[in-house]
């Protein structure tokens, strides 16, 4: 669980208000994870789904080294797929999908780029530069409309 506090004390509150809530319905924190820590502090490093979370008068992402090892171990399974190249645009493409958070105008390039290595060294050359430069605005995109909805109210969703 991931919850964003003013401090740590904050913190450590909702882990335990948590934990108690958790009790009482029979299931309990894993208790596998850091404890809470301050994302304004340039050394705290706490990765959420894959990435990892940083304050800088905002809340940023960036995708952490083995996020892209993961992607050069995702190619290189592909590769051994009947139709590898539908496979390989799946998995770049899905993959750029999932970062899509820590796509920012000013990392972007920089990320398509490094995709585009890490594609190359699993010898797959078939992706151009701004195809992969437009999917990646596209997930950036996604991201921000997803995080700017505004929040239900009540108990249901009006449509």
């Amino acid at each position: 669980l991931t919850y964003l506090c003013d401090s740590e004390r904050e913190g450590q509150e909702t882990l335990q208000l948590t934990g108690e809530i958790l009790a009482r319905t029979g299931f309990q924190l894993k208790g596998e994870d850091d404890p809470p820590g301050d994302l304004r502090n340039p050394k705290q490093q706490r990765k959420v789904l894959g990435l990892f979370l940083h304050w800088d008068k905002e809340l940023r992402f960036s995708i952490p080294e083995d996020g892209y090892a993961d992607l050069q171990q995702g190619l290189n399974n592909c590769l051994t797929h009947s139709r590898p190249t539908e496979y390989v645009r799946s998995a770049v493409k899905g993959w750029i999908s999932a970062v899509g958070p820590a796509l920012t105008n000013q990392a972007r390039p920089e990320v398509v780029i490094r995709v585009m290595s890490v594609a190359r060294e699993c010898g797959i050359r078939e992706f151009s530069q701004r195809d992969l430069l437009q999917h990646a605005q596209q997930a950036r995109h996604r991201w921000l409309e997803l995080s700017s909805r505004p929040k239900a109210e009540g108990k249901g969703r009006r449509r």
